[in-house]
């Protein structure tokens, strides 16, 4: 099974207490450690991908994706924190993390 793919379940599993395949909640996202807000976050296994969503607000939907595969972003999860390596918009590496 793919790292990301098991990272996701564990923050899956660290959250939720109802799924192992899905979870939706309102936490703190931070970039590049920085704050940037309160946002939903959707991380879920389907059977062909897992991937985590985040739903921004409109400054921030300009800059950032929306959604994060394991296929195409290094996930990772370790001490309650899920870490996505990613690019922004502008091909900008970027780390976005979200505590359990």
């Amino acid at each position: 099974m793919s790292e990301g793919i098991e990272a996701i379940r564990e923050y899956i599993n660290a959250t939720s207490r109802m799924s192992d395949c899905s979870y939706r909640e309102n936490v703190t996202v931070y970039v590049d450690g920085a704050n940037v807000g309160n946002f939903a976050v959707n991380a879920k296994i389907e059977t062909n991908d897992a991937f985590v969503e985040i739903f921004w607000n409109k400054s921030n939907e300009r800059r950032y994706y929306q959604s994060y595969s394991y296929r195409y972003q290094t996930i990772k999860y370790s001490g309650g924190t899920l870490s996505i390596y990613a690019e922004d918009k502008s091909r900008n590496d970027i780390v976005i993390t979200i505590n359990a």
